[in-house]
């Protein structure tokens, strides 16, 4: 299930980069609704959400005009790297969901441990909720690099076992896969081995060179991973994303299934499209979303662009489902209207007189742009005059 998504508002948000868990991080944002939407706002969220778990916060700003703003405490959630993003909802409901119709570009938040939170690990999960407790706990086994601030003593214990023996991996050892050539998705479903391509780096890598999907990075040990990552482009994935964000805003869109012991393992996602794939879209404005449960969700993305015109796109996600590579919504054009001048300039009309000879060798005054019907009258004048002059001459 998805969330609509209507285009119906602009909106932006401004955070600190880092802070330290407990400290509180101020949230500002702005939102304007598009000139060509009529739909009015119900409510605004403001979401962190880590990059690499499904662990999030979601708080409602207090709103003055198009501005809002909130302080959120990290006191609850764990270090690591969060996403930090706005959406604005409308009042009506879709697929039993409150339709969206406006959400922001993520703002990257670094949360990290306080010295004293490092040195007494134990203190600092005792002070938190069990549910806090609760969550902690999956996120060690779902994703090794965010568990380091929160269960040091634990993991690197188990990290140490595991570093008695090389990790087990599909391939033999001291080898690495195969890297596999390029392939479309136009043809269907395509599957590759979760084998380790880059043993000597952190999580597992894996070349998947399917359609847009270049590369994918599990933060998972190599004796945890196996199986397959298949990647698809179902009609059915493309027409959902287009539903929400429109078709000429959706760039790409892909499903990408993994092991169900994988399904919510943090991982890096690489993506690659050609120039024509993004058109006029400046590289900038790329963003990949996610679709989950309660919505769409706005990944941590990096573009970065190629001399040849394409991009390379790499995302954060807290685990697999659909996958689309949308442009940001543009910031609404001012409105021009077209308003008649207040004073037109004023024109001045000169009366110009011209002295001509007449027949009787008198002089006369013929005005030239005299004002309509003056004109006329000064030539009669100076007839009656004239012919006054020839008779007084005759007599």
């Amino acid at each position: 299930m998805h969330a609509v998504v209507v285009r119906g508002y602009s909106v932006s948000v401004d955070s600190l980069s880092t802070v330290t868990v407990g400290e509180s991080v101020e949230v500002n944002g702005s939102f304007t609704q598009l000139p060509e939407r009529n739909t009015k706002y119900e409510k605004i969220d403001i979401v962190v959400a880590a990059t690499d778990t499904d662990e999030n916060i979601t708080r409602t700003p207090a709103v003055d005009g198009e501005s809002f703003s909130a302080s959120i405490s990290t006191r609850s959630p764990s270090a690591g790297s969060y996403d930090v993003y706005a959406i604005v909802r409308g009042p009506d409901q879709a697929l039993g969901y409150k339709e969206i119709i406006g959400f922001s570009s993520p703002r990257l938040l670094e949360i990290q441990s306080s010295s004293t939170d490092s040195g007494d690990d134990t203190g600092g999960d005792g002070s938190s909720s069990d549910d806090s407790g609760g969550d902690g706990g999956s996120t060690d086994g779902s994703s090794g690099d965010t568990s380091s601030d929160t269960s040091s003593g634990t993991e690197s214990a188990s990290s140490g076992d595991a570093g008695e023996s090389p990790p087990a991996d599909s391939t033999p050892e001291g080898e690495t896969p195969d890297i596999p050539e390029q392939d479309s998705l136009n043809d269907g479903l395509v599957s590759r081995s979760i084998a380790d391509s880059k043993p000597d780096q952190s999580g597992v890598s894996v070349p998947v060179n399917a359609g847009p999907v270049g590369q994918l990075t599990l933060d998972t040990a190599g004796q945890e991973s196996g199986g397959e990552v298949s990647v698809s482009q179902p009609s059915a994935t493309t027409e959902r994303f287009n539903s929400q964000f429109g078709a000429d805003r959706v760039k790409t869109a892909v499903s990408i299934t993994v092991p169900e012991s994988l399904a919510e393992t943090g991982a890096t996602i690489e993506l690659s499209l050609s120039e024509t794939d993004i058109g006029d879209t400046a590289p900038a404005d790329l963003q990949v979303i996610k679709g989950a449960d309660s919505g769409s969700q706005v990944l941590s993305t990096r573009v970065e662009p190629t001399a040849d015109g394409s991009v390379v796109i790499t995302a954060r996600t807290p685990g697999f489902s659909e996958f689309a590579v949308v442009a940001a919504e543009p910031d609404p054009e001012p409105e021009t209207t077209a308003t008649e001048p207040e004073n037109e300039t004023e024109t001045t009309e000169t009366e110009t007189t011209v002295i001509t000879e007449s027949s009787d060798g008198l002089e006369t005054e013929s005005p030239e742009d005299a004002t309509p019907g003056f004109g006329a009258l000064t030539a009669l004048v100076a007839l009656v005059v004239a012919l006054v002059t020839v008779r007084a001459r005759s007599d």
